[in-house]
C-alpha cells in the first residue's frame, strides 16, 4: 500500500517523505563514521569533540538498518531540529505505545508511512536529552502536537535516553548547534 487512500495519496506525494533539501552520500556516510573512529581514547576514557553536518547525520540514518528510510536531518541555530523519513511500521515495537487513539491510529498507517518531526533537541544532564515536537506530521497530514500526549512525548524521549544509556560512562558536556551542524563535546568509559 502506497499511502493512505492508494492513488491519490500517491498524486499528493502523502507517499514520499519530505525533502528537507539535504543531499546525503556514501561519502558522508563515511566521514561521520571516520569522525567517530578518531575519537581519542585516555586511560580507558574515549573523548568526542566532534562537528556533524546535517549530510553526514542524514547519511548514518539512511544507510543503517532499521525502520527509518531516506531519512533527512536538518539543524537549526539553538537547537532545532527536523527530521524527514519514511518509516517501516513493521520494524517498530507498537505494543510500547501507550493505550489510546494514537496506538489505534499507528496500527491502521500502512507499512511505509512517511513522517515529518521538527522541533528542538536540548541537553538535560550530561546523560540524558530532551526533545520537544513542536510540528508532526504523517503522510501530509500534519497532527496536532497534543496527539503526542505527555506519555507519547515522555516514551520518545525514554527512548532516545535508552539509547545514550547504551554508551558507558556517557558524560555530554555540550550540544551546539548552528545552522546546518551540531558540536558534540562529550566523554565516555571509565
Amino acid at each position: 500500500m502506497g499511502g493512505f487512500v492508494p492513488g491519490l495519496s500517491a498524486a499528493m506525494g502523502a507517499g514520499e517523505a519530505r525533502d528537507l533539501g539535504v543531499k546525503a552520500t556514501e561519502a558522508d556516510r563515511a566521514t561521520a563514521i571516520e569522525r567517530l573512529a578518531s575519537v581519542q581514547v585516555k586511560d580507558g576514557q574515549a573523548t568526542v569533540d566532534q562537528t556533524f553536518t546535517e549530510a553526514e547525520l542524514s547519511a548514518l540514518l539512511a544507510y543503517q538498518e532499521g525502520p527509518l528510510e531516506s531519512a533527512q536531518v536538518r539543524l537549526h541555530e539553538g537547537g532545532g531540529i527536523e527530521i524527514s523519513a519514511l518509516v517501516q511500521k513493521s520494524q517498530l515495537d507498537l505494543s510500547q505505545l501507550p493505550a489510546g487513539p494514537a496506538a489505534q491510529a499507528a496500527k491502521l498507517l500502512p507499512d511505509r508511512v512517511p513522517v515529518y518531526v521538527r522541533g528542538t533537541l536540548a541537553l538535560q544532564t550530561a546523560q540524558q536529552v530532551n526533545l520537544t515536537v513542536e510540528k508532526l506530521e504523517v503522510g501530509r497530514l500534519p497532527l496536532p502536537t497534543s496527539v503526542l500526549g505527555p506519555d507519547m512525548q515522555a516514551m520518545l524521549n525514554e527512548s532516545i535516553n535508552r539509547q545514550l544509556a547504551t554508551v558507558p560512562g556517557l558524560r555530554i558536556e555540550t550540544v551546539t548547534f548552528t545552522e546546518g551542524a551540531i558540536h558534540v563535546k562529550a566523554t565516555a568509559g571509565k
